[in-house]
């Protein structure tokens, strides 16, 4: 593993994976709601659906500076993960170099296997780191609403403010017309130069 990787504080997923699990018993009781609302009194409903929403508003706030924590650790994720991804690159196009320059003949048998050893090596190392970052990313991700929260890096509390509206700006009138400058005639072209 990388020390980059070991030093990524996941401190903050854990409660936010909590929150996340309680925010979706609350949505899952409030949709349930709707289908038993003709059951009870519209005293006991709207109690009962008051103390869910209470709940939920309680829960966005707690979550939020885990969120803003949680993405800044993220986006270290994400550097390195496309550090990761170009090491990886890099080692598959030198192992395909050596291969090729083998076949041209370029290496005694007895260093191309050595040298092929060695790169393999290396490419596995760099899959494994690979392969480490990709199942922190999903830590990070079972912790939010959606990888398009997790990947904008925006906190989701729910449907975005309607726009305000511009006040139309008067018709201004037209610019008059300029009469039109007369083209300058085109320079004479200048005969070629003797060889």
């Amino acid at each position: 593993m990388r020390a980059e990787l070991s030093e990524i504080d996941l401190s903050s997923i854990d409660e936010l994976v909590r929150i996340r699990e309680e925010e979706t018993v609350l949505e899952e009781r409030l949709a349930k709601m709707e289908a038993k609302n003709e059951d009870v009194s519209p005293v006991v409903y709207a109690r009962v659906r008051s103390d869910y929403e209470a709940r939920k508003s309680e829960l966005a706030r707690g979550s939020q500076p885990l969120k803003e924590k949680a993405l800044r650790e993220y986006q270290r994720l994400k550097l390195l993960r496309v550090e990761v991804e170009r090491a990886v690159e890099q080692v598959s196009l030198e192992k395909e170099e050596l291969e090729f320059r083998k076949d041209l003949g370029e290496f005694p048998d007895d260093e191309f296997p050595k040298r092929l050893a060695d790169c393999e090596k290396r490419l596995a190392e760099e899959r494994g780191q690979l392969e480490d970052v990709l199942q922190m990313r999903s830590t990070f991700a079972a912790a939010f609403r959606s990888e398009e929260e997790l990947e904008a890096g925006t906190l989701q509390t729910g449907p975005p403010p309607p726009a305000p509206h511009a006040p139309l700006a008067p018709h201004a009138p037209p610019a008059p017309h300029a009469p039109h400058a007369p083209l300058a005639p085109p320079a004479p072209h200048a005969p070629p130069a003797p060889l």
